[in-house]
Formats: structure tokens, sequence, C-alpha cells
């Protein structure tokens, strides 16, 4: 081969050489630029799971295992900081995984976050309110789950109180006519222990006499006219007419005090576990405190399917009952002629249907979106807190997993319906 023309070929790929190690240069240079901003954009996501506020779970789809956990996800679940997450069973924590995955993998699932409750190493079950987001699988990446929590727990106690304090503070406002549900019994009551008390001092003089003759103290003539001005001066006919009626009556005030303090005993004392409750024992429990609220303004009328249970929190219930019942009196003092109160129940499959009707006022059409918006109220300035239908529809729909609703026309009346699953509110789909 001619050396001049292998010289021009060796110098061109000598050339060709160079212009490659330039660009393998190059690439090696933005590679490295590259690889040190994906390690600061790694560093700074890592930094970013560990500020943000909620529990950040990054989870793999298929095997459920955990791929990340931040700072506040140990903290909620109790673990310790140097302890290994990664690769454990979600499940394990957030029992209801697989039914929030499904929901989300679901046409149309909604984005909005969902109340739940995740269970921490020591076994306790923490209410969260949890946000889910699916990553889908890229190259040999798997699909991802990503979770993040907020602790529900502060709220919960929160909302609690208030319920009570709610709860405490209906009791003080009906208390004027409570003390006058609980007098007029008394005052019966009083009246026929006095008569009660007369008629027995009449009675013993009765039985003292008859004991003189039967011993044979005194001269018999004397003990015999003893005997029959003692039976005069009881009356004898008129206690065997009046005696029955007085117990009759004294039992009856004494069975109504003992219903009225039972009645307020339910509201003044939560309970925090849910069992099994008699609607129609709630409702006629709630009519018992609430009386003196309609009995002047309404005529009451109440359609109830007996044994009707459904499982929940009966002193939340009551309150939302008695919200209703004193709204419904309340909507009716304003009208001219008596009202009327009419409370039914029924069951549509395994749902209960409470329904709370008046005649009165009605809500108008332009408010009715605003009616469970928190401090509004419809009443003047010291007759209504705005705080009794937002609560109300709170317990019925998170704490009871049920629907409150309403129809109402302005100079006709409202009636607010309560659906309540007889089984309670599922758990960890709130």
């Amino acid at each position: 081969m001619n050396p001049e023309l292998l010289s021009k070929k060796l110098a061109r790929a000598q050339q060709r050489v160079g212009i490659l190690e330039r660009m393998i240069e190059e690439k090696t240079r933005e590679l490295f630029i590259a690889n040190e901003g994906l390690r600061e954009l790694i560093d700074y996501q890592q930094e970013l799971q560990h500020v943000i506020p909620g529990a950040l779970l990054v989870v793999e789809r298929d095997q459920q295992r955990i791929e990340t956990i931040n700072e506040s996800a140990r903290k909620l679940l109790g673990v310790d900081p140097d302890a290994s997450l990664e690769k454990q069973d979600a499940r394990h924590y957030f029992p209801a995984f697989d039914d929030f995955v499904e929901a989300q993998e679901a046409p149309g699932a909604s984005r909005h976050p969902r109340e739940t409750h995740w269970h921490t190493a020591d076994g306790r079950e923490v209410p969260v309110l949890v946000s889910v987001r699916l990553l889908p699988p890229r190259a040999e990446t798997p699909a991802k789950v990503v979770l993040v929590g907020v602790d529900l727990t502060e709220r919960k106690r929160l909302e609690a109180e208030l319920r009570q304090a709610q709860k405490l503070e209906s009791i003080g406002q009906l208390s004027a006519g409570i003390a006058h549900e609980i007098n007029t019994p008394m005052q019966f009551i009083g009246d026929n222990v006095s008569f009660l008390e007369s008629a027995f001092a009449d009675l013993l003089r009765v039985v003292d006499a008859y004991e003189a003759i039967r011993l044979h103290r005194g001269e018999r003539k004397a003990m015999r006219d003893e005997l029959k001005e003692a039976v005069e001066e009881a009356d004898l006919d008129y206690l065997r007419e009046r005696a029955p009626r007085a117990f009759e009556r004294t039992v009856a005030g004494v069975a109504r005090v003992a219903k009225i303090v039972r009645g307020m005993k339910v509201f003044a004392h939560p309970k925090d576990e849910q069992s099994a409750i008699d609607i129609q024992d709630a409702i006629e429990t709630t009519l018992t405190v609430a009386h003196h609220e309609y009995r002047y303004v309404a005529d009451l009328e109440t359609q109830f399917t007996p044994h009707l249970r459904v499982v929940g929190y009966a002193g939340d219930l009551n309150q939302v009952l008695l919200n209703l019942v004193v709204n419904a009196a309340h909507s009716m003092k304003d009208r001219k002629a008596k009202g009327k109160l009419t409370i039914s129940t029924r069951a549509d499959n395994d749902v209960v249907v409470i329904a709370i009707a008046d005649t009165g006022t009605g809500i108008p059409e332009e408010i009715q979106h605003r009616i469970f918006d928190p401090f509004f109220t419809t009443k003047e300035v010291g007759r209504g807190t705005g705080q009794g239908l937002t609560l109300a529809h709170k317990v019925i729909t998170e704490l009871h997993g049920g629907r409150l609703s309403f129809t109402s026309k302005v100079g006709e009346g409202t009636t607010f319906f309560i659906h309540l699953p007889m089984a309670g509110a599922a758990r960890g789909a709130a």
C-alpha cells in the first residue's frame, strides 16, 4: 500500500478518534453534571419527605411492600427511628390498603382524602385522613402507591369535646323547661303524699279503736262510740275511692320524674363505644327532654316501626334528634295556629330512616345550601349558635356512616331525613 495514502488514512483516523474523545469527554461531563443534579434532586426529595407534616409511605403496588417511610410516618405508627420498615407489608399498618387502592383504580375515582384507621406498632388504632396516588410502572420500576396520612387524633378529641359542650349547652338552654317538667309531677306527688299521710292517720285511729275493743280495754259502749266516731272522721268510703287513685298518681309522677332524669343522663354522660341503639327508645328519650319546647306550639304524632335498631353512639344520636326537634319547635313558635310535629321511622333494606317533620315557617330556597355550614343560623341573636345542624351532619355522616338531608317549603314546613345503616359505620372507610 502506498505509504502516503496510508499516512493520510491514519491522520484521518486519529482526527476521528480525537473528535470521539472530545465527544466522550463532553458527554462524560454532561453525565457528571446530570448525575450531580440527580443526586441533589434525590437529596432534596429525601429532605422533602422528612419536612412534610403528613405521614408519607411509598408502597410497591403488587407486593404491598413499603419502600419509603418518612419521620412523620414513623412517629405516627410508633416505630423506632432506627427500625427498618422497608419491605414490610403495608397492610400490617394499613388494613384497608387494598380497598383504598382498588377505589383509586376504579373509573372516575375521587381524589379527595378519606378517613380510615392505621394500626400502630403496639396495636393501637389511629384515625387518619389519607390521600392516595397511584404511580404507573416505568421501564423496570414496578407500580407504586403513594400514601399521605394526617393524624386525626387531636381533631377527633376536639370534636368530641365540642359535641359534649353542645350537649351541655342544649341541656342548659332547656333547663327551665326541664325544671318545669319535673316540678309539675313533683307538685301532685307532694299533694298526694300529704293526702295519704292524713288518710293514714285517720286509719290508724280506726285501727286503734278496733284494737281497744279486741283487747277489751275500757267500757264497751264508750269504745263503740269512739270506733264509730273514728270511722266517720276517716270517711272510709271516700278513702276507698281516692286512696288507690292517689297511689297511682304518685307512682306515675315518680315514673315521669325518673324518665326525665334518665333522659338527661343520656345527654349529659357521653359514651365513647358503639352499642346497639333502639331507635324508638332514643326518640322517646329525646321527646321527654324536649317536651317543654314543643308541647305548647305543636301537637305530636309518632309513627314508629317497632324493633328498629342500629349500631352507633347513643348519646350523639340523641343530640342530633334533640337539635332537630328543638329546631322544629322553634320554627312553629312564630305561627298563630298550633303546629304539628310528626316523627316516623321505617326500615329501607339495611338502613333505618327517621323523618322529623314540622309545619313551621320553612327554609327559603336561596339559603338551603348553607344549612349545614358552620355558624350559619336563621335564628335571632342569642337563640342559636349555628353549630347544631353542623354537628348533626358530622355525627350522622362521619360517626355513623349515614346521611342527613331535608326538604322544605316556605310557609308549609320542613322535613329532615336521617338515614342510618343498621350495622353502623364501616371501619376503614369513612
